[in-house]
């Protein structure tokens, strides 16, 4: 019995992948329609809780290998959406900005993002604290603000983890990087 349950929810959600399948490729509707968090919630939550883990596992693996098998979109394709990416978040770095909401922003599923970026060199995160690292140097070096008011200022949530992301980053913490970059000023300006 368990297993005609199974093959029953199986082929019900293979349906509706098919479908969803045809209606991207016919381009009826973009993939981060498809691929969005509200419609993912609801299908996971349409199956019965025994089932979930299974399903949920199958579709994972089904996602990975439908990415793979889809033809990439050509480079200037590609191009645009991360510099539309990078744009958005060198836009919002100080904001708590989201991979969903960013996907969202350049019509991809959250995968297709984290795809982008890592051909691209480096992961969506990685990027968005490089950023956010970036603009704290300067600060550093330009303001006497606090290094907590500035990891704020630059969109970290609390001081203890802009620590540990600026010397992830950088090898130092914010205050060292400040009192080693003053002191090479100084012996520079003498």
């Amino acid at each position: 019995m368990y297993n005609r349950i199974l093959k029953n929810l199986l082929t019900q959600q293979m349906l509706v992948i098919k479908d969803l399948t045809k209606n991207v490729l016919n381009e009826e509707i973009t993939s981060s329609q498809v691929f969005n968090q509200e419609l993912l919630s609801r299908l996971i939550e349409s199956i019965p809780q025994g089932h979930r883990d299974i399903i949920v596992d199958f579709l994972s693996g089904f996602n990975e290998l439908l990415q793979e098998a889809m033809p990439k979109p050509p480079l200037d394709i590609q191009e645009k959406r991360i510099r539309k990416a990078k744009d958005y978040i060198w836009k919002n770095y100080k904001k708590s900005i989201t991979e969903i909401e960013v996907a969202q922003h350049v019509g991809l599923s959250t995968s297709g993002l984290s795809h982008l970026f890592k051909n691209n060199g480096a992961g969506y995160l990685y990027y968005l604290n490089e950023v956010r690292i970036e603009h704290a140097c300067r600060l550093l070096l330009e303001t006497n603000d606090t290094v907590e008011g500035i990891g704020y200022c630059c969109g970290f949530v609390n001081s203890a983890h802009f620590n540990m992301v600026f010397k992830r980053h950088k090898g130092v913490t914010p205050g060292k990087f400040r009192k080693i970059k003053s002191e090479k000023l100084k012996i520079k300006n003498e």
